[in-house]
């Protein structure tokens, strides 16, 4: 006799469906009176430069297809500075 897999398969369902909304929910919308689409875009970029911490890891693979032992991760607290600093705000 077989245990159904059904409260199973919901159970994890439901774990992968908080998780996606989780991270819906986690980016937020930045607003500046007045600016536009490709000013948000050249804003976010200079700051996402600006706020890069480059650490040493394990080879991976680049988008030009080298391999590379340099891995970015960023600073959330330097970024949200940075674009407060560009004017923007975050809601």
């Amino acid at each position: 006799m077989t245990t159904p897999r059904l409260p199973l398969f919901m159970g994890i369902a439901a774990l992968v469906g908080a998780a996606a909304l989780s991270g819906c929910a986690s980016n937020p919308t930045w607003v500046k009176a007045g600016a536009t689409d490709a000013d948000l875009s050249r804003d976010r970029f200079a700051c996402l430069k600006e706020s890069q911490i480059t650490h040493e890891g394990n080879y991976k693979m680049t988008t030009e297809g080298q391999f590379n032992s340099q891995h970015y991760n960023i600073d959330t607290r330097l970024f949200n500075l940075c674009m407060g600093d560009a004017g923007w705000t975050k809601q």
